[in-house]
């Protein structure tokens, strides 16, 4: 089994892309820095916001044994990447897909700059905790908070498969009017103030001096480690819409429960709530005694069966509570966990106007069509209290703010529900639930999809004595073509009163019947009717209808819903190996190929799934065992699905996939093969790598398909030839980040089996290269018996593996070797050998060759490249670190997304030549430095012939074109502050200090808290100041440690502000010559002219100017180099349309 051992790449880039002239360059688009997020499998996935949608590029984990695979979705809502690998565990529930959500990590803060652990919520088990670390027991729920470090993400998922794992994900926080809209003075004229009941608020903490909160919080706790007090602004918000006191406004802004006692949770900070803290928040509040529990929060729509869901619905049960719980905020999906747990009272948003509000999460709920919400309430510019210090930009006055969402709707019920427990203590949860549901007010246009039962009306719930058994009825689902049977359940009436009532029923929908006009209940007792849904006369979609049921002032509303499914039909995968082998190993995407929402991924050989009518296009991955395996890419570009369909994927006729180039002593690194669907603004795709491949010739061509094959070439960086007792030459390469050898050595192999103490006893390693393998359940073994080797003396370690895989989590303790062939047992079996071990430090060259195939895969798939017929770059990578990584992307013109392969690291400086592949792809690589810090290329189309060069990270470092978006009257700036000398764009990393702030007309209009970025709020022309500044302390990056700009202009429009370029002439160490005089080219850009330049030799504590001359159209500044040190240099310029800019960059380049 051949080994995975260099980085692919794999760029998903689904902009547009034009055709431009040899070795030319579009400006980039990208307004956003790269964000690097390690997946639980320690593959890293790189994803840059790119207009609409994302460029993405994957490097798999480094493994030894195993060949990685990937699925990737690609669109505007975000980036999803799957490795074969565990698709049957995603597919299976066994591992949570939010794991796999790249931008959700990303947002959520989980990328690699924010934190260095994957926070996971797992199954609670004996071996959970050598997962990493507990950070959270939740014996109520059976869970275990644990925090991965991802530098052992690899090595650690080999135990991770064995339990159920979710990611422990982040939800969010989602009166003057308000309150009489809901009927609570209504309420409280009866005396039901909510007096002697406790609500508990799960939120972002609270204000303990706010008047209107004041002595009515009884208990609270922390779940955050930040302390109780809000610092957000949302939880005293919340907390007083529930039960403030309304002291701060002379009674103006008083809470729903103004006789409530609240408890205080503190479960979310700035950036979310965690969902350990969540969990754990909600044991809490009901073991505190809370009836009802507040949570003006959500995450992503649910079909309630998440931890969070599943965790209301048990302690629902088990404590009697209600939690009342934020539908969510996103009209475009369902409503969202917690919410959509069947327990939870799911809270939807109207305006004043008793309109539903736009925003407001929708139902049916997610997969089984649920009804939800279950009511609403008013959520739009509710005021209520303000945390000191926060919602400036929200607030009415000094003690209150004006906010809008579910978040706010929440409370309204929550308030109401305290009012019900104060009046019936007695009740549970879930019978409080019901009775604001059956006195709920209808909604005029509003379906029972926005509104649940209706708006809330609290003063019809505590008078009203007639109640159902539950809220709302779902009578099931109704599968294509239908008509199906009647759906009906039954419905309870129940009296508390003292006198029987006659109820008239009815419903506003013909397509649901009662089985009674008219029920009579009597007095203590109970009556019951039949619901039932005709769908014979039903259209096919989601239906719904408020069930009345009405005498005199009464009216008991109950929501009933029913789905009857559009036109769909069974899709079943089918697949062959090259061997003839059913439904073994794959992974297959189906995509509707009209609507790319409707998507299902991973699909696994042998599964059945449910789509509605229409053309789609399946891309399927067939493995076949053996030595090597062998993957075969076998797409269905489009098939008509109008009756229960088979898609049979059979890698047999496959042809290979092969790549050579013309050149002897070149090796390939690495291959792959992929295929992808594009959809209007979506991208989906499957990925295959490794030295034997396969593909499926397609027949006609398929506008939205592609197909590319990619590979990469370099000369060897080792080569190891066995000279005695047998003459072989295996062939080999370095472990990933192992210790290289880069001089020729005769050395003496001697085989250690598998390197435990028994074997190093017994043999002389000293000076030697030892030879050894591990065997399947010792991979955890492999780090450390190479310690093991380097403690015994050995010099080198060759190492070859035959079942199995091990995870490379950290680099080699000695310069280790692997063989690319199946040539380690026979080194091992020689027992001892003379051996020559010859290594350089990089390679002279590097090829880089990605070949698209828009609509079909052509039948011949052996390419023989020629070196002429590619584009030369003569790149030169200067250094500020040790070593860098070079990530190319490619994409292919007219389609994009495509895949392209790095090689190793490379060591700083590097001078190589570099060959791309030509015409109908664009390239733009990535330089990743000391593996956090980035500068990037343009997109660039090279031409045949063409030879151009490519100077990276050449000093001065600093500010490069600023790029300003005006929509509306948001101005987002993105300033590259770590630009280098070719104008390859840097921007600032997260563990870079500093801040941007605009100024108009002098004053301070906005500060982001970020160096390099920032929305602001702008009106018409003004005199506009933009200044940033980033510092760099990381003491691996010796250059541009402090660098600022400031820009003026008048107009805040979309467009570009321009940049100084200082391009001294320094060595590949960014070094320039010490104790001269020197010049330095100035470069302001069109039509800038240079007003002073200034150099400083003490870090900025002083300045002197330097003389700046211009001969013809060219700028220079000369400039006195100290005996050693640092220069640091500042510049201004100017330009005819008033803009103008200021420049500094401390230790701009160093002498010697």
């Amino acid at each position: 089994m051949r080994v995975l051992v260099h980085a692919v790449i794999f760029a998903a880039l689904v902009s547009g892309v034009t055709v431009a002239p040899a070795a030319a360059a579009q400006p980039p688009t990208t307004q956003e820095k790269p964000k690097t997020v390690t997946l639980i499998t320690g593959d890293k996935v790189t994803v840059i916001r790119q207009g609409a949608s994302w460029d993405v590029r994957i490097q798999p984990a480094a493994r030894i044994g195993a060949r990685e695979g990937f699925l990737r979705h690609v669109g505007p809502s975000g980036v999803t990447v799957i490795p074969a690998s565990v698709a049957p565990l995603v597919r299976s529930g066994q591992l949570d897909r939010a794991l796999f959500d790249v931008t959700g990590l990303v947002n959520f803060g989980y990328d690699d700059e924010h934190t260095p652990d994957i926070p996971l919520l797992v199954e609670s088990g004996p071996s959970v905790a050598a997962l990493g670390n507990v950070t959270r027991n939740l014996p109520a729920v059976g869970m275990t908070a644990v925090a991965t470090p991802k530098r052992d993400a690899a090595k650690l998922f080999e135990l991770a498969k064995h339990h159920k794992i979710w990611l422990n994900g982040k939800a969010y926080p989602t009166l003057d009017q308000s309150v009489p809209q809901v009927g609570a003075p209504g309420a409280w004229q009866q005396g039901h103030t909510g007096a002697g009941s406790a609500v508990a608020v799960l939120d972002t903490g609270y204000d303990p001096e706010h008047p209107d909160l004041a002595g009515i919080v009884k208990g609270e706790k922390d779940f955050t480690g930040e302390g109780i007090r809000d610092n957000v602004g949302h939880g005293t918000h919340v907390a007083a819409t529930v039960a403030g006191r309304g002291k701060a406004s002379g009674g103006k802004y008083t809470g729903v429960a103004k006789g409530a006692d609240l408890l205080i949770g503190k479960v979310c900070m700035t950036f979310g709530c965690p969902f350990d803290a969540i969990l754990e928040g909600m044991q809490w509040a009901a073991d505190s005694g809370a009836k009802v529990v507040n949570m003006s929060l959500g995450g992503g729509q649910s079909d309630g069966t998440d931890p969070m869901s599943a965790a209301v619905n048990r302690i629902s049960a088990e404590k009697g509570t209600l939690f009342v719980i934020a539908a969510g905020n996103s009209a475009n999906s369902r409503v969202s966990a917690p919410a959509a747990a069947d327990a939870a009272l799911a809270v939807g948003s109207v305006n004043k106007q008793d309109v539903a509000s736009p925003f407001s999460s929708p139902g049916p709920r997610f997969k089984d069509h649920a009804v939800k919400p279950d009511i609403a309430a008013p959520g739009e510019d509710i005021v209520a209290a303000r945390a000191k210090g926060t919602l400036n930009d929200l607030a009415v006055d000094e003690f209150h703010a004006r906010l809008t969402g579910t978040s706010m709707a929440t409370p309204h019920v929550a308030g109401a529900a305290a009012i019900l427990a104060a009046q019936h203590p007695d009740w549970t949860g879930q019978q409080i639930k019901v009775a604001l549901m059956n006195s709920a007010h209808p909604v005029a246009g509003a379906t029972v999809y926005q509104q649940g039962a209706g708006r809330l009306d609290v003063a019809r719930a505590v008078n009203q004595t007639v109640s159902t058994n539950v809220g709302s009825l779902s009578l099931g689902y109704i599968k294509w073509p239908g008509p199906g049977s009647v759906l009906s359940k039954s419905l309870t009436y129940k009296n508390s009163g003292a006198a029987p009532v006659t109820l008239a029923l009815s419903t506003d929908s013909a397509l649901f019947k009662v089985s009674a006009n008219e029920v009579t209940v009597p007095a203590g007792g109970e009556t019951s009717v039949t619901v039932s849904f005709d769908p014979a006369q039903a259209p096919h979609a989601a239906h719904g209808a408020s069930l009345l049921a009405k005498s005199g002032s009464t009216e008991v509303r109950t929501a009933v819903g029913a789905y009857k499914e559009p036109e769909s039909y069974d899709l079943t995968l089918k697949s062959i190996d090259r061997n003839g082998g059913v439904d073994g190993f794959g992974m297959a995407m189906v995509m509707n190929l009209d609507d790319a929402n409707i998507s299902f991924f991973p699909v696994l050989p042998g599964d059945t799934i449910r789509v509605p009518a229409g053309r789609y296009g399946t891309l399927a991955i067939v493995e076949t065992p053996g030595t090597p395996p062998s993957a075969t890419m076998v797409p269905r570009p489009e098939v008509a699905v109008r009756g229960d369909t088979v898609v049979e994927v059979d890698a047999r006729p496959g042809i290979p996939v092969s790549m050579t180039i013309d050149r002897p002593d070149a090796r390939k690194l690495d291959s792959v093969s992929g295929q992808g669907f594009k959809v209007g603004d979506w991208v989906g795709g499957l990925l295959a790598g490794g030295s034997a491949l396969y593909a499926t010739p397609t027949a006609g061509r398929h506008e939205h398909f592609v197909y590319f094959d990619s590979a990469a070439f370099e000369q060897p960086l080792v080569r190891l030839s066995v000279t005695k007792p047998e003459q072989f030459e295996p062939i080999v390469d370095w472990i990933p980040d192992s210790p290289r050898i880069t001089d020729t050595r005769e050395l003496s192999a001697v085989d250690v089996v598998r390197a435990r103490p028994e074997d190093l006893a017994q043999r002389d390693v000293r000076g030697k290269l030892a030879v050894f393998t591990v065997t399947a359940g010792e991979e955890l073994e492999f780090n450390p018996r190479l310690k093991a080797l380097r403690d015994a003396g050995a010099a080198a370690a060759f190492f070859y593996f035959t079942d199995g895989s091990v995870a490379l989590t950290e680099a080699p303790a000695i310069p280790t070797l692997y063989p690319l062939d199946d040539q380690g047992p026979r080194l091992a079996k020689l027992g001892t050998a003379d051996v020559r071990l010859a290594g350089i430090r990089t390679s002279p060259y590097h090829y880089e060759l990605s070949f698209p195939s828009l609509g079909s895969i052509p039948a011949n798939l052996t390419r023989q490249v020629k070196t002429k017929d590619l584009a030369e770059v003569r790149a030169n990578y200067r250094a500020t670190a040790a070593t860098a990584t070079v990530l190319p992307g490619a994409t292919a013109v007219g389609f994009g997304g495509i895949v392209a392969i790095g090689g190793p690291s490379i060591p700083l400086p590097t001078t190589r030549t570099e060959y791309y592949s030509t015409d109908t792809v664009s390239w733009s690589n990535l330089f990743l430095i000391d593996r956090q810090y980035y500068v990037s290329s343009p997109d660039t189309i090279y031409r045949p012939g063409s030879v151009s060069t490519a100077d990276w990270n050449k000093a001065v470092i600093g500010p490069g074109a600023a790029r300003l978006n005006r929509t509306g009257d948001k101005l987002d700036v993105f300033l590259p502050l770590f630009t280098d000398a070719a104008q390859h764009v840097g921007p600032a990393v997260e563990t870079d200090e500093g801040d941007t702030v605009l100024y108009a007309n002098g004053k301070e209009i906005g500060r982001s808290g970020t160096p390099g970025f920032g929305v602001f709020t702008v009106a018409g022309p003004a005199d506009y100041r933009l200044s940033t500044e980033a510092t760099r302390t990381n003491p691996n990056w010796p250059l541009s440690t402090k660098v600022s700009a400031e820009w003026v202009f008048r107009s805040a429009e979309t467009g570009t502000l321009p940049s100084i370029t200082l391009d001294p002439k320094v060595d590949n160490d960014n070094y320039a010559k010490a104790g001269t005089y020197f010049t330095i080219p100035v470069r302001p850009g069109k039509d800038g002219v240079v007003r002073k330049v200034e150099t400083s030799t003490d870090d900025g504590t002083t300045w002197r100017p330097a003389p700046v001359v211009k001969v013809h159209d060219h700028w220079w500044a000369i400039v006195w180099n100290p005996s050693d040190g640092f220069v640091s240099l500042r510049a201004q310029a100017s330009y005819p349309d008033g803009k103008g800019v200021t420049q500094t960059v401390i230790r701009a380049y160093r002498v010697k």
